[in-house]
């Protein structure tokens, strides 16, 4: 076992994870509808409610809302998506924050994180939903998006990052916090999006401190390995293309 340089995890069985392979497999599921593989798409639908109902049975007991309510947002917001089935949108009603707090963020750090599920119901059907909550659903990511690109805009070398976060290892690298921003340009076409999705593009490239691209192998200028420092000799180069964690390789680790 000390030569298998693959790592694969089991977990016992819970109703957080069983609901977030449910919504990614509804999604999964229009996806090869999308594409005529309609033999493929309903087996993954199938696994989508066998595991949306085996949550369901297995509730956990307590309030933290990440342990059900989150994913069962979400997961009922992809399946609604996908099957236009009222039950779904009934679920998320129970679930959903903005059924209760109609101006509430999609996401409260370290207490609920509902934007994948802002998102899929932002992109339901009009007449399957709450229309005051996909509103409010969408208006959160606005919302959001907005927040970011506005606090972003007071860097010198601007792009998107969340403005509560320290810039750190693989901020800068990794466009992690690009994604309500996609959502936002998705939802609207507004340029000042597109503008932001490029700046954060732009700073990956090059247009950083450093003038480096974090991109493996692109440009005059860019890193060879992971993390970018002594520990990596050109013998342990990885290949080109590959996304590389950025400027600060001095962290708890390293």
């Amino acid at each position: 076992v000390e030569l298998d340089t693959l790592g694969d995890y089991a977990y016992a069985k819970d109703a957080a994870g069983s609901l977030n392979f449910a919504g990614a497999m509804s999604q999964a599921s229009r996806i090869w509808r999308g594409l005529g593989r309609d033999a493929e798409a309903a087996d993954m639908l199938d696994r989508a409610r066998r595991a949306y109902d085996w949550a369901l049975a297995h509730a956990p007991e307590g309030d933290n809302p990440q342990a059900f309510a989150s994913p069962l947002a979400y997961a009922s917001a992809e399946l609604l998506r996908t099957t236009r089935e009222a039950r779904f949108n009934e679920d998320f009603l129970r679930a959903a924050v903005w059924a209760k707090e109609p101006g509430a963020e999609f996401e409260q750090y370290q207490v609920y994180d509902q934007s994948r599920a802002a998102w899929a119901y932002a992109n339901c059907d009009p007449a399957d939903v709450s229309l005051d909550v996909q509103a409010a659903a969408r208006a959160a990511i606005l919302r959001t998006a907005g927040w970011y690109a506005e606090q972003s805009g007071t860097m010198a070398y601007a792009f998107i990052r969340h403005p509560n976060a320290p810039i750190s290892w693989g901020t800068g690298a990794y466009e992690n916090y690009l994604t309500p921003v996609v959502w936002a340009y998705a939802l609207t076409r507004d340029a000042q999006y597109l503008y932001w999705i490029v700046r954060t593009c732009d700073n990956t490239l090059g247009a950083n401190p450093l003038g480096r691209s974090y991109i493996v192998g692109l440009g005059t200028r860019t890193v060879r390995a992971p993390l970018h420092n002594s520990r990596y000799c050109h013998l342990g180069e990885v290949v080109a293309g590959m996304h590389v964690e950025g400027p600060v390789a001095r962290a708890e680790g390293y």
